[in-house]
């Protein structure tokens, strides 16, 4: 059974944030407040990495950056308006 890439996603979050906690939770009631600390830490630290370098880093997340093509594209839906 092959999981998708979006299967793959679901579980890397679920694991990365319900693992994590549960597992902070336990060591803290034990006692250990310190290497709570430390789980919490890598625990959600290697999640985030995770989740970045397998799916989020690729994504081209830029907005229009050239005030003339801003300008062209400004021009163009009005000019469409006028023309319907």
């Amino acid at each position: 059974m092959a999981l998708s890439s979006r299967g793959l996603f679901a579980l890397v979050l679920l694991v990365g944030v319900a693992g994590t906690g549960i597992s902070v939770r336990l060591v803290n009631v034990a006692g250990y407040s310190t290497l709570g600390s430390l789980i919490w830490f890598l625990g959600y630290g290697t999640t985030i990495f995770l989740l970045w370098y397998g799916w989020l880093r690729e994504m081209d997340i830029t907005g229009q950056n050239d005030p003339d093509d801003i300008a062209d594209a400004t021009e163009t839906s009005e000019t469409e308006r006028t023309d319907s």
